[in-house]
């Protein structure tokens, strides 16, 4: 699965968000502390806020939170906002004649299917919340 700039970023974010909890973060820090352009994360920040996966606090001490808990969110959640509805699809190997025309197509697409799903399903059901460390574990962060 090849996912575009924006989307990755938008991961970036909505994990800097999660691990922040209730304090503000904002694009700068976040861009810094990755090594990414604040421009385009400034828009992937703008385009959370319109999907209502974040907010935006306006202002000298402003910033963005998530909209709801990181429990709530999977990251199929954020990839659809960037990349569109993720639908299930036949694999690379999708318009290879049927197992009884040829068995080496039919076993090869089966495997690629199989890619696909587990890709799916991941995203479906990986909460950001699993992604955060665990209490304790982390060294201290500042969000600004």
């Amino acid at each position: 699965m090849n996912l575009n700039k924006s989307t990755r970023l938008a991961l970036v974010a909505v994990l800097e968000m999660a691990a922040a909890g209730d304090a503000l973060v904002t694009v700068a820090g976040t861009a810094a502390r990755h090594g990414i352009s604040s421009h385009h994360l400034a828009k992937v920040f703008q385009q959370l806020v319109r999907a209502g996966l974040a907010s935006a606090e306006q202002g000298v001490h402003g910033g963005y939170r998530l909209a709801r808990s990181p429990k709530e969110i999977s990251l199929l959640d954020v990839v659809e906002i960037f990349e569109g509805p993720v639908e299930l699809q036949t694999g690379p190997l999708g318009d290879a004649p049927a197992e009884g025309d040829d068995p080496v197509a039919g076993r090869l697409r089966r495997v690629f299917d199989e890619i696909q799903r587990q890709a799916y399903f991941t995203l479906k059901s990986t909460r950001l919340s699993a992604l955060l460390p665990a209490p304790g574990l982390s060294a201290k962060r500042t969000t600004q």
